[in-house]
């Protein structure tokens, strides 16, 4: 049975059944998978990065895939230790990254494709709704959109700060939780294999008693799988503890008792002495409808539950009594204690009160207006003056955290902080670039973080940066030039137009799109999780070129052959050396070659052939050009 039906009907068995048979490990057998895994993560940055072993993706080969599955087969696979590195952080800590090996990432990406059918299947998702975070076709803004939706109104959030969760894990748990869908030992056994690896740190191997390394193709699915079992908590106590919003009688009845006084006031002459007493009554009934909830809890014992994770950055939001969301707090804590044998950082998780403290959310600040900002419009319907509240109690927005997002821009080398404020500086890292090249690197951080905050409530703060980043260029432009920056203005304009090395285009300074508010201009992704299951049907690029194509270069074909890699392919101001002119004239990450034309590839052995006809005979050998 081909492997697309196999996961097809995997998925569909997930739907009617919490258990799957021990064929599963089976589908670690198909060839087609792992080249569909190879696809999957081919051109993914860090692709060419080695493990501890010498291998990398560059020479995969289906004899090298055939060795895997024999080894699956007979269980004597055993993955390679993960190589730790280092990475900085902003709060000059380091979060440590495991990086595994070239061969381990081909059959962690296989597993994660079948876990992703079982647990996120378009069939039927495992996961919860208000989960997003390393989800196919979730994102950011897709978490910050349920936050906005279901957030407002509310008197309480709890926000928790797990300590170091991916280092943490409890593999006992984790695997007590994959058993709960997966009846297959083998499969069981082999991520508690990745789970055990170790790592290599400094030259010395070190066991992974617990936690999975970040990194890992296949972690992010695991914690979510973690992870799931406090989406479920949070639902049950949902339908235990949680109850619903309804309107408020008191604030009908004043509503009401308004309108009629205000009816009665028209009737009356403008000088009938009972004007002043109804005018009156109207005011203190305004006052009084201005203090009052519009909609109150259906059980005050109770309170409504509200939830949003973004992988293990998660929130609760709470209306209700104090002493509700304690509880609520008190519970969540004990269940990562006592279920997931995870500790919270203490002075980091806190029960907020919404109107007194903003709130931070994947770079985003909720805020709260409290009473104070409540006030009345005036508006005409149909002729009649009426007012009516423009800003209510506990009103949501969402801003953009300008100070944090100036540090980061200092971080990175484009701003300094002098005489208390941040100024734009020239970027020392840039300066080897071509004009072309520095302008289109700026263009990339402003417009990412435009892009982000497209929702935000305080645009005004994206024009300051956009400013600030547009005086960073000219700055950093001029000193590779030695210059001063008025001539850069002066030669390049004011959107700062620089034209490519060949003068056949030209790129600007892309400023921030609107300054308008958009509160809810969220960039969601519309469609829908197929997950691996549309592109199982697909005819795979890299199956015909390790299977079909033979060597792009002198055309065999053999069963040897490889795939050749290169990092980056860049068709502007970059000066290509060897082979890898062949490679960004057809612009091609990745092409299959015999080993003979591999090894002459990487001892340069190319240097002098014409490129152009060159190019074009491995372009057609390949399928993305036709013959003339």
């Amino acid at each position: 049975m081909k492997i697309e039906s196999r996961l097809l009907e995997l998925c569909k068995r997930n739907v009617n059944s919490n258990y799957l048979n021990d064929r599963l490990y089976r589908l670690l057998f198909s060839e087609d998978l792992y080249l569909m895994a190879y696809e999957n993560i081919k051109s993914n940055t860090g692709i060419l990065t080695k493990g501890v072993s010498s291998y990398s993706m560059d020479g995969v080969s289906m004899v090298r895939i055939r060795k895997l599955i024999k080894s699956l087969t007979d269980e004597s696979y055993q993955p390679q230790p993960c190589r730790r590195v280092l990475i900085p952080k902003t709060n000059g800590k380091f979060r440590p990254l495991g990086l595994p090996d070239a061969n381990d990432k081909l059959v962690q990406e296989a597993v994660r494709i079948i876990l992703e059918c079982i647990y996120d299947s378009s069939e039927g998702a495992t996961f919860s709704k208000y989960s997003f975070g390393f989800r196919k076709g979730l994102g950011c803004h897709d978490a910050l959109k349920s936050v906005y939706d279901q957030f407002r109104k509310c008197a309480w959030i709890i926000k928790a700060d797990i300590k170091g969760f991916f280092d943490n894990v409890d593999h006992v748990v984790l695997i007590n939780l994959l058993r709960k869908r997966i009846n297959d030992e083998r499969f069981v056994r082999l991520i508690w294999k990745f789970l055990r690896a170790g790592i290599m740190w400094e030259g010395q191997f070190q066991k992974t008693l617990k936690g999975t390394p970040q990194g890992g193709i296949i972690s992010p699915m695991l914690a979510n799988i973690y992870l799931h079992e406090f989406d479920q908590f949070v639902e049950q106590m949902k339908q235990e503890k949680g109850t619903i919003t309804i309107p408020s009688l008191e604030y009908g009845k004043c509503v009401a008792q308004k309108k009629y006084y205000k009816i009665k006031l028209k009737k009356l002459p403008l000088d009938d002495k009972h004007r002043e007493a109804i005018e009156n009554k109207i005011v203190a009934m305004e006052s009084l409808q201005m203090n009052l909830p519009s909609r109150i809890l259906k059980d005050p014992d109770k309170g409504e539950i509200k939830y949003v994770r973004y992988a293990d950055d998660w929130m609760i939001a709470v209306k209700g009594s104090k002493a509700f969301a304690e509880e609520i707090y008190n519970l969540s804590h004990q269940f990562y204690e006592e279920k997931l044998k995870l500790s919270w950082n203490q002075e980091k998780s806190k029960l907020i009160k919404t109107t007194d403290e903003e709130t931070e959310f994947l770079g985003t600040l909720l805020c709260f207006r409290n009473r104070r900002q409540t006030k009345y419009i005036d508006f005409v319907t149909r002729g009649v003056k009426s007012k009516k509240r423009s800003v209510g109690i506990n009103t949501l927005v969402l801003n953009m955290p300008k100070q944090i997002i100036l540090q980061r821009l200092k971080e990175r080398g484009f701003l300094e902080f002098k005489n208390g404020e941040y100024k734009p500086k020239h970027m020392t890292k840039l300066l080897s670039l071509s004009d072309y090249e520095i302008v289109q690197r700026y263009n990339a951080v402003t417009r990412g973080i435009g892009n982000y905050y497209s929702f935000c409530n305080n645009p005004k703060e994206l024009a300051h940066i956009k400013y600030l980043m547009s005086f960073s260029l000219v700055k950093t432009i001029a000193n590779k030039h030695k210059t001063a920056s008025t001539n850069i203005w002066k030669k390049y304009g004011k959107n700062i137009t620089v034209p490519s090395a060949d003068n056949r285009s030209t790129i600007s300074f892309t400023p921030i799109e609107s300054f308008k508010r958009k509160p809810m201009n969220f960039k969601t992704k519309l469609i829908k999780n197929e997950n691996a299951i549309n592109f199982l049907f697909w005819e795979l690029r890299s199956k015909k070129l390790l299977k079909d194509y033979g060597c792009a270069v002198c055309g065999t074909h053999e069963d040897n052959i490889e795939m050749h890699h290169v990092k980056h392919i860049k068709k502007t101001d970059v000066k290509y050396e060897g082979f890898d002119k062949i490679m960004g004239y057809i612009n091609r990450k990745q092409i299959p070659v015999c080993k003979k034309c591999h090894h002459d590839i990487h001892h340069g052995l190319y240097d002098d052939v014409a490129l152009k006809e060159f190019a074009d005979q491995i372009a057609i050998r390949i399928g993305i050009k036709k013959p003339v």
